[in-house]
């Protein structure tokens, strides 16, 4: 029992890598907003 708990408790302590998740909803509503303006 003892050694299942350890291993709860490092399973927790592996990260998922980070993942580039790309431009921000802001960003995108910047390069919208840039985008209309430029064709009026």
């Amino acid at each position: 029992m003892v050694n299942r708990v350890k291993e709860a408790a490092t399973k927790d302590d592996e990260v998922a890598p980070e993942v580039d998740t790309g431009p921000s909803e802001k960003d995108l509503l910047m390069d919208i907003r840039d985008a209309l303006k430029a064709n009026s």
